[in-house]
């Protein structure tokens, strides 16, 4: 077994690989987007926070949704990205929070607290994700994951 073949089992074998992978990119679309937004444009980076946050999203959806739970099933997106919307609301909130406290409080810099903020909503959304937005459905014969 070569070494890619090795690699691609362990990546198949272990979801959060594939979540941080996912989790990943939606965190650089979303620092891209501040730093951007904040020292090119010179907008706050509180406003920033947000419309990078909201637009990182959608990719994070997408990504989780087809590269870290391999959820294919038809008719369900809709509903998934509401849910995932509403718990990346929540996150949002969650987000600001540590954003504003980070840099005003503890007088980071807005780069590092994001990186922060990310990887708090990172390790509780992991569990939401899993168990309750791309959940698989069981049947009464199947007790393993």
């Amino acid at each position: 077994m070569s070494v890619f073949d090795k690699a691609l089992n362990i990546w198949n074998k272990y979801r959060v690989l594939r979540y941080l992978f996912s989790g990943g990119t939606g965190f650089v679309v979303n620092v891209v987007i501040l730093y951007v937004m904040t020292d090119v444009f010179g907008i706050w980076y509180v406003i920033s926070g947000v419309v990078a946050f909201v637009v990182s999203i959608t990719a994070s959806f997408l990504l989780h949704r087809i590269v870290t739970f391999n959820y294919d099933k038809d008719g369900t997106v809709h509903g998934q990205y509401s849910g995932f919307f509403v718990v990346s609301l929540i996150n949002l909130l969650i987000n600001e929070i540590i954003l504003v406290f980070s840099v005003e409080v503890l007088g980071l810099w807005y780069i590092i607290a994001q990186t922060i903020a990310s990887i708090v909503i990172a390790i509780l959304g992991y569990f939401v994700y899993r168990h309750v937005i791309f959940r698989e459905k069981r049947d009464s014969a199947s007790t393993t994951e």
